[in-house]
């Protein structure tokens, strides 16, 4: 596997965590791929050699961010965005600065470029919307800057999403014969027993339910029916409650579970007690080249 790239987003939801466990146990002989729900990009960005790659999102302003920074050189974005730290004193570790960047933006309808600033220097780096539109997350008040980690992060992401497909639009309108027998497509979903900020459509819809797992559920069985092979992330517990939804469509389809250990230590939803523990899961209609049962959940 080539050294993994890390999104320069620290998106919730993201899949950086869990890249080394994910790979794996994609197919390797992929012609085609699909991330259905891109998010970060953290999955297609690391996805090499399979032919080409699309990734979708149905919030538009991941997508616009991806679409336009997919096209800088890394330098010349890195000096933009410090030219945009520098000229609205970003580094000053005073929150007021953030608000009137924050203002500036949503009063003169802001770049791509100047949206990743602001999610950079946002609280937990969320990027949130009010019904109006209006970007809306607090200032990170020093918590997440433009670090050497993340510059890092920049300069090595940038070209490994250069030739990449993006496109914005809710995930049963996705143009799927773009792939054939060959391709593959991973679904990472907002979760329904989760409460993470992803869990949040943008503004003017409503949150992710489980009438949409089942959606998406009934577009999996779809594309397995036409050969695609496809592997879906999700949880199967959450603080002592079962998916129950995804555990009977997995038993009525005969697919296969496998575990996904992330060490969730850090993470504030994460009860110590192991019967509330988070227990995520890679749902595949396909087994991985290589592994046993024992990799089974």
């Amino acid at each position: 596997m080539n050294t993994l790239t890390h999104s320069p987003l620290a998106y919730a939801g993201s899949k950086h965590r869990a890249l080394h466990w994910l790979l794996p146990l994609f197919p390797r002989d992929i012609n085609g791929f699909v991330d259905l729900f891109c998010g970060a990009a953290n999955v297609v960005a690391n996805m090499a050699d399979c032919g080409p790659r699309y990734a979708n999102d149905a919030n538009p302003a991941m997508i616009d961010i991806w679409r336009t920074l997919q096209h800088y050189d890394p330098a010349e974005l890195e000096r933009e965005v410090d030219r945009l730290i520098a000229r609205w004193g970003l580094d000053s570790h005073d929150p007021a600065t953030f608000n009137r960047f924050r203002d500036h933006y949503n009063t003169c309808g802001g770049s791509p470029v100047e949206l990743f600033v602001l999610a950079v220097h946002s609280f937990n780096q969320q990027i949130r919307f009010n019904s109006a539109g209006a970007y809306n997350s607090s200032s990170g008040k020093g918590e997440h800057w433009f670090t050497p980690t993340a510059r890092e992060n920049l300069r090595a992401f940038i070209p490994r999403i250069r030739d990449v497909e993006f496109t914005c639009s809710d995930f049963t309108v996705f143009d799927f014969t773009k792939l054939n027998a060959d391709g593959f497509v991973y679904a990472d979903p907002p979760y329904t027993l989760g409460t993470a900020v992803y869990n949040d459509r943008p503004h003017g819809t409503t949150p992710w339910t489980v009438d949409d797992d089942r959606r998406l559920f009934n577009l999996l069985d779809e594309l397995g029916a036409h050969g695609i092979r496809f592997a879906l992330s999700n949880v199967m517990e959450h603080k002592g409650r079962n998916n129950e939804p995804l555990q009977e469509w997995v038993e009525s389809r005969g697919l296969l579970v496998y575990s996904i250990n992330i060490d969730y230590a850090s993470c504030n939803y994460q009860n110590r007690n192991r019967q509330h523990a988070t227990q995520e899961v890679l749902v595949a209609n396909y087994r991985p080249d290589g592994l046993t049962q024992d990799t089974l959940f």
